[in-house]
């Protein structure tokens, strides 16, 4: 077989483009699978937490709620005037992310970090000041006129009452 000089580098670039498309290909799934199962992740997230999400939405304060796998995304300082409570802001979906304020005065200090999960039960209000959504009553009520809040924590439940 005779190939002239052109039609042979026709021929091999015409092959390295078919080379290029194919590794391309590859590599390109190989990243979107990872990112599938990610976004499946943040989908069950959002189906369990579809209340609290369309509570914050609308703007409506609940007297109870519960958020299941939220994400400790920072821990803020204690609020150390009057009543002490622990802070700490936890992500809900890649969108939502509320502050948690947790009655240490009342029941024992949860010892989270950054990067936790957690499941979260108490009231849902909205900060006078900012407007942010705000969950409080994370924690048993003394005078018990209110649902027990909670926070569930590597399989503890916290938020009994120290005694």
């Amino acid at each position: 077989m005779n190939l002239s000089k052109n039609k042979l580098k026709i021929l091999v670039t015409f092959a390295i483009i078919i080379v290029s498309a194919i590794v391309n290909f590859s590599s390109k799934n190989e990243v979107t699978q990872p990112v599938k199962n990610e976004t499946t992740a943040v989908s069950n997230s959002a189906i369990n937490n579809s209340e609290v999400l369309k509570s914050i939405s609308i703007k409506k304060e609940s007297k109870f709620i519960e958020i299941q796998n939220a994400t400790v995304q920072q821990l803020l300082r204690d609020d150390n005037r009057g009543i002490r409570h622990q802070k700490w802001l936890v992500q809900i979906n890649p969108d939502t992310t509320i502050m948690v304020v947790y009655n240490i005065d009342l029941a024992e200090r949860v010892p989270l970090t950054v990067g936790d999960t957690i499941n979260l039960g108490g009231e849902l209000v909205f900060d006078d000041r900012t407007g942010e959504p705000l969950m409080h009553w994370t924690h048993e009520d003394p005078r018990h006129k209110r649902r027990m809040g909670y926070v569930l924590f590597n399989g503890k439940k916290y938020g009994k009452l120290i005694r």
